[in-house]
């Protein structure tokens, strides 16, 4: 079954009996075929949220595989068309669009998904020891760690080995850092309300490891521009550009 059938296929009719998303999904593909599927991808992105809602995550997978067959790479999807989608989830319950149990469910279903596609390549021949290593948290205020589980499996898929901690539980994590060594220390924040939580995990770690290279992501850097800043990390994660990649390039200026 082709995209544009699938979509035709769950979306309702409407009043003039043609299905709506018959024209979008004809867009989306036609977008897709030239190469800019910065255009199809809010289209996608919103028949995915609704068919990660349905009791089955079957029309899930039918839509990953469509996306790969338009040659989509993978490492797109995870890096890109899933975010979207959780952030059009997020924003949906926020204006009651979907209940409380629809973003539920639907959330399990896009990590199940992620899990799938974000197993570690079995090409990465370099040695664990030469590879990058980061341990990736959430801030025990935080209730949002969707994000932080979409970067750990970019990373994977980047050869990164990582370690991902959604306990919250300080004493545990400074254990942690004292018997691993990492390259970065990642802290996901998506609102300002649980900075409080995150100003106290960061001084935790770097009372552990003084010279830990601290990154924060999450929705708070474009919110609160400013506060990456004020909670003293090292660099503040931009959700328009690949994180591996920010990562790198930090990690080379400070070698200089």
């Amino acid at each position: 079954m082709s995209l544009l059938e699938l979509i035709a296929q769950r979306a309702p009719p409407v009043a003039d009996g043609l299905q709506l998303s018959d024209f979008l999904a004809e867009t989306a593909l036609v977008a897709l075929a030239e190469g800019h599927d910065v255009k199809s991808r809010p289209l996608i992105a919103r028949h995915f949220a609704r068919v990660l809602m349905e009791d089955s995550a079957l029309n899930a997978d039918i839509l990953v595989g469509n996306l790969l067959e338009q040659g989509v790479p993978l490492d797109r999807i995870i890096s890109q068309y899933i975010p979207e989608v959780a952030r059009l989830l997020g924003k949906q319950w926020e204006d009651d669009e979907i209940s409380f149990s629809q973003v539920t469910h639907a959330c399990g279903h896009l990590l199940k998904l992620l899990h799938d596609l974000g197993s570690p390549r079995p090409l990465h021949r370099v040695p664990a020891l030469d590879r990058p290593r980061a341990l990736l948290l959430r801030p025990d205020a935080e209730t949002h760690f969707l994000g932080l589980m979409i970067v750990a499996s970019q990373l994977r898929q980047e050869g990164w080995l990582i370690k991902l901690d959604l306990t919250g539980d300080i004493d545990k994590i400074a254990q942690t850092l004292k018997t691993d060594t990492f390259d970065f220390v990642g802290i996901t924040l998506g609102t300002k309300r649980a900075s409080h939580s995150a100003e106290a995990l960061i001084r935790r770690v770097r009372g552990a490891v003084p010279k830990a290279r601290i990154a924060l992501g999450g929705k708070i850097n474009e919110t609160e521009p400013g506060l990456s800043r004020e909670l003293g990390v090292d660099i503040a994660i931009r959700q328009s550009e690949k994180i591996a990649d920010q990562l790198s390039e930090h990690m080379q200026i400070g070698a200089v």
